[in-house]
Formats: C-alpha cells, sequence, structure tokens
C-alpha cells in the first residue's frame, strides 16, 4: 500500500511539475496530502433523515471523495457515501498559477431518525480510486480528511398547509391571505417563504417572516394586484453546539424534502378611489374654481389616468363632459372652467378614470351661477300696520335666493339706511315684511343673489302703513307637560296690546275664558286650572287693549295631559326629633321626584309617657308637608301637639295621581312637659260643701323628669244673672314655698270661694326641665258652692 501511495503522489507531482509548478517539499506523499485536503466543509440537517454536504475542493487529482459521520466530534468516524469527484482544475491549462478550487456538493440520505435533535459530526476524505466511475472501486490512495462539521437532523415538515381556510377559491382574487399548518415537530421556528409565480417559483433563502416554532397560522396583506405568488412554511431547529477547540456554533435544520404549497393571485386592480370635497366658486367675469380632494392610496401603482367633469344646469341634469389630467399623488386638485355666460347656473360633478373603462364614484354636486339678471317691478302694499306684501318679476335663472332690503322713509339707492331683512328661496316672487309699525314711511328693494355675488337692485318701492290695531297672536303651540298641566307658547305679534286673554273650549264646543289679564307682551301661559291625568283640552289666544277691544282669535291649539303619574318613589329612613312640648321635627329621605305634597299620619298615646305599644291602632292623617325639590333629605316641623303625649308617624308621598307606598314608622317620640294636672275635690260638677276656701290638684310626680316646679291656676268666676266676670290667677312654686304639697305629688290651692257664682278653674303644670315645658291645661266647669268662705278665723272646724 505505501509503494502504491508513493507511486500515485510521484505521478501527481510529475503530472503538477509539467505544468510549471514549483515545489518546496521534498516527499511527495506529504505534498499530495496538502493538496488535496478538502476545506470550508458545511453540513446543515435538510430533513429528520437527511445532511447537505457542501466543501470546497481544493486540487483536480482526487477521483472520489469519502463522506464520513460521527456522533462525537473526537470520533470515531465511519463512511456513510462515497461521492464522485466534483471539479478541480483541468491540468493541460495551468500555466504557472495557482490551484483553483470548486466548491463541492452531496445529499447524505436515509440516515436513521434520531428521537432528539443531538448533533453528527461530517468530515470529507478525497481519494484516488482505480475506476473513476465506480466510486467504491480500489483505493490506490486516500487523502487527509477535513475539519468536521457538526449537523442536527431536521424537523418534520408541517403537514394540512392551507391558505384561507382552503377551499379551491379561498386565494383566488384576493388581497388578504391567511395560512395555516399542523405542526408536527420540535422545531424553534418556522419560517414563511415567498416566492414570485406558480410554476418553479424562486423563494430565496432570506424568509419573510420568522415566526415561533408553536405558531400554526400566518397572515399578511398584499398590496399588489393581478400577480401570482406561492408560499411554503419550513419548520427550523436551532441549537448552540460547543466545540472542541472551546467555541459555541448555533446550528440551524430545516424540514426536508418539497414541502406542501399554496398559490395566491392577487385581485385584479380596483377602480380609481373616490375623489371627495368637491367646492366651484365664480371667479367674475366669466370663470368657476373647481377644487376637489384627490384621495388616491400610496401603492405600487397610479390610480387614476385623468379626471372626468360633467358640467349641468342642475344638481340631476348633467350633460357634458371635460376631461383634466391625472393628479400626482394625493392632495388638492383644482381646474379651472372659462367663458362661463352671465346668469347662468352650473352644477359639477367629478369621477376619476382609468384607461380601460375603470371610473370611481362621483363626488359631492357644486354648484354656482355667474351674477344674475336683476329683478323688476316691484310693488309694496300696506296691508296693515304690522305687515307689507312686496311682489316682483323675477328675471333670472341663476339665483339662489332674492335678498330684501328696506329703509325707513324715502330713500334712494345711495342713502346710508338700506338693511336686508330676509331672503327667499329661487323663483320666489313676493314676501310679507311683518316687522313694520303702523304710520310708518318704508323704501323697499329686492336683489337676486347667488354664490357668486348680487344682481343690480330692482326698482325701489315705497309705502307707508295705516294706524295700529290690535294684532292676533299666531303660532301657539299647546304641549302637555305633566299629567295635570299643559303648557301655551305662542308669538306675539301685537305692538299696542295691553294684555291677552286665554280661552278653552268646553266639551260642548263653547269656549270659554281661562285666563285674562296677562301682561302686555306676553307670550307664555301655563294652565294648572283642575286638568285631570290624560285629559285632552283646546286653546286660543287674543290680545286685548283696554277693557273693549280684543284680536281676532289665534289659531286652535289642542294638547292632552299625559297619563297618571303617582309618586315614583316611597319615602324612607323617618325619624322623629322631639323639639319642644308641642312640636316634633320629622326627618326622611326624599325618593320620589313628582310629589306636590307629603301626607303625614301619626298615632297618639295622649298624657303617656314612651315607650308605648301602637301595635293594632290605625295610623290617622295628622297634617300635610310641602313637596320637597328633587330627591335627597327632607323635613317637616310638626307643631300644635300635646305636651307629655307618646307620638308615633310615618309619612306618604302624595300628588293629584295618586300617593306613594308608607314609609318606615318612627320610634317613640314623647313631647316635653308633665303629665296633665288633675282635680281631686270638686269634681268636673257639681256643688261643693256648704263653704270651701280650697281645692287639691295632682300633678306630676315627686321625682324625674316629670316632676312639677310650679303651677298656675286660673279661677274664673261669673256672677249668677249678669254679665260680670273676674279672674284670679294664682301661682304655686314648690320650689319658693313646699307647704302647698299636702301629699304625694297632691298640691292644696288656697281660695275664698263666694255663693252665688260659678267658677271655672284651669290649671297649668310646669316642670323643671329646661326651659320648664309646660303641661296640657286641666279643666273644671260649673263649680257652685252654697256659703262664702269665712274670714279667718274660720269659725267652722
Amino acid at each position: 500500500m505505501k509503494n502504491r501511495r508513493l507511486a500515485v503522489a510521484a505521478l501527481t507531482i510529475a503530472l503538477l511539475a509539467g505544468s510549471g509548478i514549483a515545489f518546496a517539499d521534498p516527499d511527495p506523499v506529504n505534498l499530495v496530502l496538502q493538496l488535496i485536503t478538502p476545506t470550508d466543509v458545511q453540513a446543515t440537517g435538510i430533513g429528520p433523515t437527511t445532511i447537505f454536504v457542501a466543501w470546497t475542493d481544493n486540487s483536480p487529482v482526487e477521483t472520489a471523495n469519502r463522506i464520513e459521520i460521527a456522533n462525537d466530534e473526537a470520533g470515531p468516524y465511519t463512511q456513510v457515501a462515497a461521492a464522485p469527484a466534483c471539479g478541480g482544475v483541468d491540468l493541460n491549462q495551468i500555466q504557472n498559477t495557482k490551484l483553483g478550487s470548486t466548491v463541492c456538493k452531496y445529499v447524505v440520505a436515509n440516515l436513521a431518525p434520531r428521537a432528539d435533535p443531538a448533533p453528527r459530526y461530517l468530515r470529507v476524505t478525497p481519494l484516488i480510486v482505480s475506476d473513476p466511475r465506480e466510486p467504491r472501486s480500489a483505493v490506490l490512495f486516500e487523502g487527509r480528511a477535513s475539519e468536521p462539521d457538526p449537523a442536527i437532523l431536521g424537523p418534520e415538515p408541517p403537514t394540512d398547509f392551507t391558505c384561507n381556510g382552503g377551499g379551491e377559491l379561498a386565494c383566488i382574487n384576493v388581497n388578504s391571505v391567511t395560512l395555516t399548518w399542523t405542526n408536527n415537530g420540535d422545531q424553534q421556528e418556522f419560517w414563511i417563504m415567498r416566492g414570485r409565480g406558480a410554476v418553479n417559483p424562486y423563494y430565496g433563502s432570506t424568509p419573510i417572516a420568522r415566526l415561533s416554532g408553536t405558531t400554526t397560522a400566518f397572515h399578511e396583506y398584499l398590496q399588489e394586484y393581478n400577480k401570482v405568488f406561492s408560499y411554503r412554511v419550513v419548520a427550523v431547529r436551532i441549537q448552540n453546539l460547543p466545540r472542541a477547540d472551546g467555541t459555541v456554533v448555533t446550528e440551524m435544520s430545516y424540514s426536508n424534502g418539497i414541502p406542501d404549497h399554496v398559490v395566491v393571485e392577487t385581485a385584479p386592480l380596483p377602480p380609481p378611489t373616490d375623489p371627495t370635497g368637491l367646492t366651484a366658486q365664480f371667479v367674475p367675469p366669466s370663470m368657476a374654481l373647481l377644487t376637489w380632494t384627490d384621495r388616491s392610496p400610496a401603492g405600487p401603482y397610479i390610480d387614476e389616468d385623468g379626471w372626468r367633469i360633467e358640467i349641468g344646469p342642475a344638481s340631476n341634469d348633467f350633460r357634458s363632459e371635460l376631461t383634466r389630467p391625472a393628479s400626482a399623488g394625493q392632495g388638492t386638485v383644482t381646474y379651472t372652467n372659462i367663458s362661463i355666460p352671465p346668469d347662468t347656473k352650473r352644477c359639477y360633478r367629478v369621477r376619476g378614470y382609468r384607461n380601460g373603462l375603470a371610473f370611481s364614484g362621483f363626488t359631492n354636486v357644486a354648484c354656482l351661477g355667474s351674477i344674475p339678471t336683476a329683478p323688476t317691478k316691484l310693488v309694496a302694499v300696506a296691508v296693515s300696520n304690522a305687515q307689507v306684501d312686496l311682489s316682483w318679476r323675477d328675471n333670472s335663472d341663476a339665483e339662489e335666493s332674492f335678498d330684501i332690503d328696506r329703509c325707513a322713509g324715502v330713500c334712494s339707492a345711495s342713502s346710508a339706511g338700506w338693511t336686508q331683512i330676509a331672503d327667499t328661496p329661487p323663483d320666489a316672487e313676493s314676501f310679507s315684511d311683518t316687522g313694520t309699525v303702523g304710520l310708518a314711511t318704508y323704501s323697499y328693494r329686492v336683489y337676486a343673489h347667488n354664490s357668486s355675488g348680487r344682481s343690480a337692485p330692482s326698482n325701489i318701492s315705497v309705502v307707508t302703513t295705516p294706524a295700529a290695531r290690535v294684532a292676533k297672536p299666531d303660532d301657539l303651540s299647546a304641549v302637555a307637560t305633566g299629567s295635570h298641566e299643559i303648557t301655551l307658547d305662542w308669538v306675539d305679534r301685537a305692538t299696542n296690546e295691553t294684555g291677552y286673554l286665554i280661552e278653552f273650549r268646553r266639551p260642548g264646543g263653547e269656549w270659554a275664558e281661562l285666563a285674562k289679564n296677562l301682561g302686555p307682551n306676553s307670550h307664555h301661559y301655563v294652565d294648572v286650572e283642575s286638568l285631570g291625568a290624560s285629559q285632552r283640552r283646546c286653546y286660543r289666544v287674543r290680545a286685548t287693549k283696554g277693557t273693549d277691544e280684543s284680536s281676532d282669535p289665534s289659531d286652535e291649539a289642542c294638547a292632552t295631559t299625559l297619563p297618571p303619574q303617582p309618586p315614583n318613589g316611597d319615602p324612607t329612613g323617618l325619624a322623629a326629633t322631639v323639639q319642644s312640648n308641642t312640636s316634633i321635627v320629622l326627618g326622611w329621605t326624599d325618593n320620589a321626584s313628582n310629589e306636590s305634597a307629603f301626607r303625614v299620619e301619626y298615632i297618639a298615646f295622649r298624657n303617656m309617657a314612651c315607650p308605648q305599644d301602637p301595635t293594632g291602632i290605625p295610623f290617622a292623617k295628622l297634617t300635610t308637608a310641602p313637596g320637597h325639590s328633587g330627591l335627597g333629605a327632607a323635613n317637616f316641623l310638626v307643631t300644635g301637639l300635646v305636651p307629655h303625649t307618646a307620638y308615633f308617624f310615618r309619612v306618604r308621598a302624595e300628588n293629584l295621581d295618586g300617593v306613594s307606598g308608607v314609609s318606615n314608622a318612627t320610634t317613640c317620640a314623647q313631647t316635653f312637659g308633665p303629665p296633665l294636672p288633675v282635680f281631686k275635690d270638686p269634681a268636673e260638677s257639681g256643688n261643693v260643701s256648704a263653704t270651701r276656701c280650697d281645692f287639691q290638684i295632682t300633678a306630676g310626680t315627686t321625682a324625674g323628669p316629670d316632676r312639677v316646679k310650679r303651677l298656675l291656676v286660673y279661677v274664673n268666676a261669673i256672677v249668677s244673672g249678669t254679665n260680670l266676670s273676674t279672674t284670679d290667677t294664682i301661682e304655686v312654686s314648690a320650689a319658693d314655698n313646699p307647704s302647698p304639697i299636702v301629699g304625694p305629688n297632691t298640691w292644696k290651692i288656697q281660695h275664698q270661694f263666694r255663693r252665688g257664682i260659678n267658677y271655672r278653674l284651669l290649671v297649668t303644670s310646669y316642670g323643671y326641665e329646661a326651659p320648664n315645658w309646660a303641661s296640657a291645661t286641666a279643666e273644671v266647669h260649673d263649680i257652685k258652692v252654697l256659703a262664702d268662705c269665712p274670714v279667718e278665723p274660720d269659725p267652722l272646724p
């Protein structure tokens, strides 16, 4: 074998020497090894069982290459394929130059798949064989192996590749593309490759998108029209591999074979984009300046080839067409239409076109007119003090309105007092001026007007109004503003009225007075006079002057009040706070927005203290509290209550349509003051003993809040058979003089009663609690005595 290698080396050197190349190394074997060793080996996984190998062939003398593979960079390496020689240099053409190099490529297929992407290491060894046509024939010479290069096997390719959900026409005539596929591997990325054409498209090596390895969909919008594209999806593994020299390289591998692909045909070029915002401006003496907005989108094509401008005498009548070249890009486009005759109305609209009869939609319609012809034969007639009727002849075909000018007094064309008071629709030949007053002179003139300006004025017409009389109101409206309320509004046309009268129609049809003496210049009234819910009522209004003169009635206006609207919320949170011996403050939350008042209901335990139990006792109406504006906290002071009485309260919202539910009942609230005094002797009526010099009263307690500090007694004496009466006032204070207290809570009151006199006794007690609240007043009627109270000392035992 050694002799064979030497012979091959010598032959190689001889061949190269004949070419004129000089060699420094005398050892022919080392020299050949240096010459034919492959370099730049690149191995890349292109499928689960396939690796693509490329290397640089630096010599022309080998006749084959052995592809070797190992699971570790240090080996051992085994032959996995024999590749034929792939190039080199033609020895017959070498003339004292360096040897050339050729990139060789080979696909190693049918490798055993691996469960994980562990690297494989590949290297190339050049060979000289006995039969170059058969790389596996006898090896005459074996060169030095190249440096190894790692490769990882590729992932499984994605499958079920669809475009826009699949279907025969799903990606025909579209500009929006959604690709979906099934993930079959453990790749780190998916690469989206796009090429032009359907047959042998060139995808290139750079993806249009790199997606996560877990992604199964991709979407993009194609802004090209009438094009064909092909898409495919490549699964990519990416792994960082440490090398024996201490470096780390990033290795990629790709799914193999010819993967599924889809073909997309984009939509045909759309028609030009609609222009917008057309305006037309007259430029004296005879031009129209048109302006619109070109909304062409940015893209790889020209949107329009030009503009079609249509012209006609009306907004729905276009009779001719002009053409303007295309504008460059988006923005404002202008066009000037010249030679417009006087008193001419023209309307325009614009659309873009593309050669081949593709049109955009039209812009809005814009109309203009050249200066119109002046109206003639103006006549002013005073119909009343408050109205002048005008009439004239319309001589123009291009006006958009007629302007009415007025001047106070007899005015010429150059007078300074002219003011425009109104304008009319086109083609009008009359107008009523209702802004005049009696016994006044006015001058009028009329102009035809359009967006280009005013015509010359008509002739001037002068008129004097008659004396004023009461003008009737008009534009009467009636609107239901509640279930018991209708609001009237009208226009005040009178200038000399002293008031207004409101009338309504009865069910039988006759008219009756509802309200009068509304002030001058009135124009508003609200009817709340006994209207029921869902009630229809009709009205009319008159202006009045003094007591004897009134205008004609206005037109009739009718309305129906709204359906019943009882209070729309129940009061809540009711609480009672005692203020005095006769008053309590109630506070609650108003939850209704339409109440007119609140009904206050109560239960009372007279001359009794809290606590008491109101169970089974019905509430009675006590009083009415005014309504509360809006929602929220409301309160009411209840007065006129009885001292020393236990009370319970509840509240309802009410209006004309009903009442709400009841609030909660308050807890027991007791008014201040001691209990009602009681006369022990005499009884309420009847005789007493022959003589009486005192009487006794039971009042309050000896301790606690009900104890009594003083008594105030009124003794009213009436002489029998006469109108004579006297009143004695007796005040007894326990603090100042405890002697009147003769027993538990019992007071003895001294008084000299006289025979033949009727007595009426009244007594009120006052407590200790500040500010010494009083009790209710106790009464005794028809007290009679049979004998005078004797003068001291009393002879009776």
